[in-house]
């Protein structure tokens, strides 16, 4: 796993108004979780820094970075989950990430909400006092409503930040109004956010995928003993699987490495993977996602 760092003394300035609402957040809840709530776009990340930079002053801090496309802590198609305290350096570094399988929720919702819970229980076990949990901008549509609903209600927050325009959140927040251990507030989106293009989102993506398989080799790993799931391609068919990526887990489902699939053998169980070095013995799942991705273009 590529580390990953965020300095917390760097980061972009906030706005007068988000900041004395950011010191009222943090003077009135100093523990719990922080749910961000928000389209693409808003804020959500410099202000969830911003919270785990005031509050990590005084306590242990949890980062889960919710957004598999344009994740800041992990690497696209995975969540993140990163760390630090007032004994710590102020810099947040990748501490584990579990795979979803592609770069957006769509399609994978199961696995983003199962690996944002299954990061927050981590963080609590190794002693976390406040999660922020940054989440990911798909927030429109049925489907997405549906799925942060029941994502919120998994993760439990203490305090659910939605930043909204003009109501696009409701659908959403209406089912938290009323709820009795959850505290909602609705912000308006930074005015200091600046809007980014498909094509420069794809371009981020590319470049985090190529810093992380440039010392990438072909290793032959053998798959007899361990656990496969996920997306399970037809290993009959090298069109189905030919260059799929998939993550190499440990027991606990935590990402060893990402890796692309370029040769599955059923007869003597091994398995040819481009992956940069990982140890092998730790592995103890293959999990597989829906993403192609050309090692030309890496």
């Amino acid at each position: 796993m590529l580390p990953r760092t965020i300095p917390l003394e760097a980061l972009p300035p906030l706005s007068e108004e988000w900041l004395a609402l950011v010191q009222q957040l943090v003077d009135h809840y100093p523990e719990g979780s922080i749910y961000l709530l928000g389209p693409p776009d808003t804020g959500k990340t410099t202000l969830a820094l911003h919270l785990v930079a005031l509050l990590s002053r005084h306590t242990l801090v949890a980062y889960l970075d919710g957004d598999p496309g344009q994740s800041n802590l992990g690497l696209p198609s995975t969540v993140a989950l990163g760390l630090v305290g007032p004994a710590t350096e102020r810099v947040l570094q990748t501490r584990a990430l579990m795979f979803v399988g592609n770069v957006s929720p769509r399609g994978h919702l199961l696995q983003t909400i199962s690996g944002l819970l299954l990061l927050q229980r981590l963080a609590l076990r190794l002693g976390a006092r406040v999660c922020v949990i940054d989440g990911c901008g798909f927030v429109r549509g049925q489907p997405a409503e549906e799925f942060q609903v029941n994502l919120i209600h998994l993760l439990h927050p203490d305090q659910l930040i939605a930043l909204q325009a003009d109501r696009e959140l409701e659908p959403i927040v209406r089912n938290f109004t009323r709820h009795p251990d959850t505290h909602l507030h609705v912000w308006s989106p930074s005015p200091r956010t600046r809007q980014r293009s498909y094509l420069e989102r794809q371009a981020y993506r590319k470049e985090l995928f190529a810093r992380y398989f440039h010392k990438a080799t072909l290793q032959e790993v053998p798959w007899r003993d361990l656990g496969l799931h996920g997306m399970i391609p037809n290993f009959g068919n090298p069109l189905s699987y030919g260059h799929r990526l998939v993550a190499l887990c440990d027991a606990e489902k935590l990402v060893v490495a990402l890796a692309l699939v370029e040769r599955w053998e059923e007869n003597s169980r091994l398995a040819l993977l481009l992956a940069p070095p990982f140890a092998v013995e730790r592995v103890a799942t293959i999990q597989f996602g829906s993403l192609r991705l050309s090692p030309a273009e890496l």
